[in-house]
C-alpha cells in the first residue's frame, strides 16, 4: 500500500495543477515493476525521478508528463570515466 503513496501523491500534484489552469492532460507510461522511490527536483519541481522495485531508474524533465529510462546512461557514462582515469584512479 505504501509502495502506490509516492505515485498517488505524484497524480493528485499533477491533477491540482491541471485542475487550476482548466485543462486536464494526461499520458500514459508503464514502468517495469512498482515504484519504490519519488524524487522532486529543480527550483520549480519540473524533473522528477523515479526509482522501480527492479532497480530501474527513470526520469523525466516536465512534471511527469514524459518518461526515459537512464540506467543504461549511468552503466556508459561510468565505465568511460573509469577507463578515460584508469590512472588516476589507481593512484588515490
Amino acid at each position: 500500500m505504501i509502495r502506490y503513496g509516492l505515485f498517488y501523491i505524484a497524480f493528485f500534484f499533477i491533477l491540482a495543477s491541471s485542475i487550476l489552469t482548466g485543462e486536464i492532460e494526461h499520458r500514459r507510461y508503464d514502468l517495469d515493476s512498482v515504484p519504490k522511490d519519488l524524487v522532486w527536483c529543480g527550483p520549480n519541481r519540473e524533473s522528477v525521478f523515479i526509482l522501480t522495485e527492479l532497480d530501474s531508474l527513470y526520469k523525466s524533465e516536465d512534471k511527469g508528463f514524459t518518461w526515459k529510462k537512464i540506467n543504461d546512461v549511468f552503466t556508459s557514462t561510468g565505465k568511460e570515466q573509469l577507463e578515460e582515469n584508469e590512472n588516476e584512479v589507481k593512484m588515490i
